[in-house]
């Protein structure tokens, strides 16, 4: 399928370049460097830097600069909600998370929250990620509460861009236009299976240069516009649709942003059935109970029952029902997204929910 050879093309190029030395940071200093900007002046080309998690703050862990160098920059865990950096920029302070500039970079399942600028690097906008030259890739990412004049998440000149399974949410541009992402000069940005939604202020895609092109992605609710600007024309080409992705949380500063299970944004589901999960969040609310195990005992519980009863769900393989006991066999402890991809197999065996 087509999503899944851009997501080939996007893996591949974020693994061309030969890895060197590995950098664990922890969010309180006490990793291999004691910030990430330490980690990215000690690198070299190919190294990569691994976030543990938590929440990354302060001098050293946002307006991060990255100069010519190719370098990863990854969270241990995988999951963006388990490695946060949190810019805390405000009006009268100032703060973003990434300035890129030449060579290739690679940001891989962190979130980017609480950006706010006015001229990043000397360039205006990008209230997460100012890019220019050379090529960017973001995999599994969220970007959420950014502000700027214009390319509330990101702005990117110049460059390549690829953005793989990313989520956007409530990014604000407040004076002209991309609350998700600005474009500049000969720039060609691919987004493929993202959810871009909620963004405050222009429309969510802007360019001054350069083109976009999406490619299994949801555009919803953004209020200067969805598919206008240089994405106009796109919605229902390539899997691209323009619906509700049903985010499981309610507004606040802890939203969840995985999804229902009757979200569009669930694998292979309609209106885009040859399209694979579409953001960085899995399914979160709505899937039935399944079987949850507690000192080799079953009972149905959904995931937030499961946790707070200290068990382990049933997932190799997925256990809808508790007969036979499947909790008389070895246990595996698992993730959403494990769960999600077995009941994506589930679903397509045609099994009833």
């Amino acid at each position: 399928m087509k999503c899944l050879s851009f997501l080939f093309l996007a893996l591949l190029g974020c693994t061309a370049n030969v890895r060197g030395e590995t950098y664990l940071i922890q969010p309180d200093g006490s990793g291999d460097h004691p910030t990430i900007q330490a980690a990215v002046h000690a690198a070299s080309n190919g190294d990569v830097i691994m976030l543990a998690s938590g929440v990354f703050t302060g001098n050293g862990n946002r307006d991060i600069e990255v100069i010519d160098k190719d370098v990863t920059i990854v969270s241990e865990s995988g999951d963006p909600t388990q490695v946060i950096i949190d810019c805390q920029g405000s009006p009268g302070e100032e703060h973003w998370a990434f300035y890129f500039g030449g060579r290739d970079q690679v940001v891989d399942g962190i979130s980017m929250i609480n950006g706010n600028v006015t001229s990043p690097g000397g360039f205006p906008g990008g209230g997460a990620v100012n890019t220019w030259s050379g090529s960017a890739t973001f995999l599994n990412c969220v970007f959420t509460g950014n502000t700027a004049p214009r390319g509330g998440a990101i702005v990117a000149g110049y460059c390549e861009l690829n953005i793989v399974s990313c989520t956007f949410h409530d990014n604000a541009a407040t004076q002209t236009c991309g609350s998700a992402l600005v474009t500049e000069g000969n720039t060609h940005a691919l987004l493929s299976n993202c959810i871009v939604a909620f963004g405050v202020g222009g429309s969510a895609f802007c360019s001054y240069g350069g083109d976009v092109e999406l490619v299994c992605c949801d555009i919803y609710g953004n209020e200067g516009g969805n598919y206008v600007g240089p994405v106009s024309g796109q919605l229902g080409v390539n899997g691209n649709i323009s619906e509700d992705p049903l985010f499981c949380g309610t507004p606040g500063p802890e939203f969840d942003l995985r999804v229902h299970k009757d979200s569009p944004c669930v694998p292979f589901s309609p209106p885009n059935g040859d399209c694979d999960l579409i953001g960085a969040r899995p399914i979160g609310c709505g899937l039935d109970a399944i079987a949850c195990c507690v000192a080799q005992q079953c009972q149905l519980a959904t995931e937030e029952e499961c946790i707070s009863l200290g068990g382990d769900w049933m997932i190799d393989p997925l256990h809808l029902t508790c007969e036979p006991n499947p909790c008389l066999t070895p246990i595996q402890r698992t993730t959403w997204g494990e769960v999600k991809g077995l009941y994506r197999d589930w679903q397509s065996n045609g099994r009833d929910r």
